[in-house]
């Protein structure tokens, strides 16, 4: 696979092609990253991840026709693997975030959030009697 800043060239049965990778105009943009989550990644509704996968590819182009509909898709690109490798293409190159990094992030700063609050929680549970103790021997003056 060979990838120019705007192309990506797949092997097919007919030979080497190469796909055009088009800019997410800003709304489109916006609505697509947030999606990738939700509708791609998180989804096991075959029709949802389907439908993402072509509103995705359909900034993808070869020979001036954009790969919007199946039978485009099909017919310029011929395998699954080469709809993968367009796919992640035309999604890398609208920087949406392939590994969900800035999620993990914010998942570790929930997970530590919630950490502390558990360790604090506990932690008075098991000091409190301890607690309890030294109040009862500071009243009766020992």
């Amino acid at each position: 696979m060979e990838q120019t800043l705007n192309t990506i060239t797949v092997q097919t049965d007919k030979g080497k092609r190469t796909v055009t990778l088009h800019v997410f105009p800003a709304l489109i943009g916006f609505e697509l990253n947030r999606r990738y989550r939700v509708d791609y990644r998180l989804s096991s509704d075959t029709y949802t991840r389907r439908a993402y996968t072509l509103a995705v590819l359909a900034y993808a182009e070869f020979n001036g026709q954009r790969l919007d509909t199946e039978k485009a898709v099909d017919s310029a690109l011929e395998s699954w693997r080469n709809v993968e490798k367009v796919f992640h293409a035309v999604l890398a190159h609208n920087e949406v975030d392939l590994q969900l990094e800035e999620e993990k992030a914010r998942w570790f700063e929930f997970a530590g959030k919630e950490l502390a609050s558990t360790f604090i929680a506990e932690a008075t549970q098991l000091i409190s009697p301890l607690m309890e103790l030294v109040a009862e021997q500071q009243v009766k003056g020992e």
